[in-house]
């Protein structure tokens, strides 16, 4: 469920986020920064507005992973990511973020960074929102994709995929287990209060 796109200003394209479209590019057209399909400003009843693909369209990255039929605890994953990213690197002014960030693999795969850490304008970590479940040999495939391009990678576990497994291995690969903690206050409202670090028990969460 896509939250970034690109639209057409008016010499090129101009990449954009739902806000600032509904604010200041409404009507404007619009295409997928990964696959550069065609897309539409979508408002469903019970989700949030969010960028949707037009019919006919082919396969694009974010048919793939947490980004198919995404969910609301993925998204506020990835902004609690992006607070706690500034609440513990000092800010010196070469630090930016970016959530949905594409990168293009050595064989012509695009993978979406859940949010991508950049210094002095370089891709330097990105960080992975994990929910949905996953393998300890799936981590250590995107791991190694980030890894190709020059970045680290650093995972955050939550809900499936916050099992003990996932929790040891992630120890052994980075020397810590990150975790995010849920609290769903109603039926339809859900909020992240904190991401958990654990570097040698099991980890918070889930």
């Amino acid at each position: 469920m896509p939250f970034i796109a690109e639209t057409l200003s008016d010499t090129d394209w101009t990449l954009i986020s739902v806000l600032g479209y509904v604010k200041l590019w409404i009507g404007r057209e619009l295409r997928c920064q990964a696959c550069r399909s065609a897309m539409h400003l979508r408002r469903p009843t019970f989700r949030r507005t969010h960028f949707a693909h037009n019919p006919g369209y082919g396969h694009c990255p974010y048919d793939e992973g947490e980004y198919k039929n995404e969910r609301e605890e993925h998204k506020q994953g990835k902004d609690a990511v992006d607070d706690y990213l500034f609440s513990v690197s000092p800010d010196d002014g070469n630090m930016a973020t970016r959530q949905e960030y594409i990168i293009t693999l050595g064989d012509g795969r695009r993978r979406i960074v859940d949010v991508a850490l950049f210094r002095n304008g370089e891709f330097v970590e990105g960080h992975e929102v994990q929910l949905a479940h996953i393998t300890p040999q799936e981590i250590d495939e995107r791991t190694k994709d980030y890894e190709s391009v020059g970045a680290v990678a650093a995972w955050y576990l939550g809900l499936e995929a916050n099992i003990n497994s996932n929790q040891k291995h992630l120890r052994k690969l980075q020397g810590v287990c990150l975790a995010l903690d849920f609290v769903y206050t109603t039926e339809e409202e859900t909020n992240i209060f904190d991401v958990q670090a654990d570097s040698r028990g099991k980890a918070d969460g889930g």
